[in-house]
């Protein structure tokens, strides 16, 4: 919950994390399938508090647990390679993060249907990765398809605030600015109406915001924005 509401780097929710992680050890041994949830979420913790070296261990083990428990197809255990492939991008190793991209949408796509929101959560790592490797033509078609996932699905979900603000941004990428602000807007629109007022997820928003509505010439408002 506290993660979800953007404060995992608050120490408390550190404390809580490893916390469950000593407690669950103590009682089923370390490699019981629940630690897989409580290293995923440890390493999220680090992922909110800017401290990706820290995650990749914990989402390499929870992942490592979860493929011995459930074997090497299950929607799981491709969540957990979602979360090894993003904290690899964020790290610059994009080949290993892209590896476990791949194989993450081969498990969902061979597992789930093809409506499935989990599989839109695939797509955007992939986007997200490929974004920051600079490989602009080949970022969009994922984003596309989370997208078409997520309008087919019509939830308003803080997630769906995700799509649209990669949308956007690869929009900006592409030197189309003014679509670009239409889907920043958009997703801004989704997290106020699902986060928290302070929540720092819309700061980001109004941050990517801010980008495009200077590059249009609008000084005043992205000053605002920021």
């Amino acid at each position: 919950a506290l993660l979800c509401n953007g404060r995992g780097a608050e120490p408390r929710t550190r404390e809580l994390a490893e916390r469950a992680i000593r407690s669950r050890e103590t009682r089923v041994g370390p490699s019981h399938l629940t630690l897989a949830s409580s290293r995923r979420n440890l390493g999220d913790v680090f992922i909110q508090s800017g401290e990706y070296q820290l995650a990749r261990p914990e989402y390499e083990t929870a992942l490592r647990i979860r493929r011995t428990a459930l074997g090497d197809n299950h929607p799981d255990v491709a969540d957990d390679l979602d979360h090894l492939a993003r904290v690899l991008a964020f790290i610059e190793k994009y080949d290993d993060a892209l590896a476990a991209s791949d194989e993450a949408l081969a498990i969902k796509e061979r597992t789930l249907d093809s409506t499935d929101i989990r599989l839109a959560r695939s797509l955007d790592v992939r986007g997200l990765l490929l974004q920051r490797r600079g490989s602009y033509a080949a970022s969009r078609p994922p984003l596309e398809r989370a997208l078409a996932v997520r309008e087919r699905n019509a939830t308003i979900h803080p997630e769906t605030a995700v799509t649209l603000s990669l949308m956007g941004e690869q929009l900006r990428y592409e030197g189309n600015l003014v679509p670009s602000t239409q889907f920043t807007r958009r997703a801004l629109a989704v997290a106020e109406e699902t986060l928290r007022p302070d929540h720092p997820d819309i700061a980001s928003y109004l941050r990517i915001l801010a980008i495009p509505t200077i590059e249009l010439g609008d000084l005043a408002g992205g000053r605002a924005l920021r």
